[in-house]
């Protein structure tokens, strides 16, 4: 059975020319991209991703940031049951500061807003950014979520 998890590089990611190192660091750890998507995100799409965060007094900036140049939506496939839990691990805590240095953004975050990599945090967010960010085509590639 093939699980699926989703995420966002962040405007950060592409500036700083890390989009690739990211996806060598998927493709190591078994993780294969299936929907490597550029787009330029508005304020209904970063909602989508942060929708917990909206009242939160850092949420403005932080959109504002999301929405300052494009970013890249991907889908990964792997063979794990627990590939959302796998990709938490594997990205690190938002604060690059708290996070290990052999993930994500223990190795590239510059600071809590600046952490290169947006990854879903469950089934349903990964339900509601795949229905946001792709076409029904793009979809049928894969129909479970884990």
């Amino acid at each position: 059975m093939k699980y699926y998890v989703s995420g966002v590089l962040k405007p950060d990611c592409i500036k700083r020319g890390l989009v690739e190192k990211i996806f060598n660091i998927f493709e190591k750890h078994q993780l294969k991209t299936v929907i490597k998507k550029e787009l330029l995100l508005n304020e209904n799409d970063v909602e989508v991703l942060y929708e917990e965060y909206r009242a939160e007094p850092f949420y403005p900036p932080f959109c504002q940031f999301m929405m300052s140049g494009k970013v890249i939506f991907y889908v990964l496939e792997s063979d794990r049951k627990n590939t959302i839990v796998f990709l938490d691990k594997l990205v690190g805590p938002s604060n690059p500061v708290k996070a290990a240095p052999h993930t994500i953004r223990g190795m590239y975050g510059s600071n809590i807003r600046e952490n290169v990599i947006h990854s879903t945090e469950n089934k349903k967010t990964f339900l509601a950014e795949i229905n946001r960010f792709l076409s029904k085509e793009e979809k049928s590639c894969f129909i479970k979520a884990g």
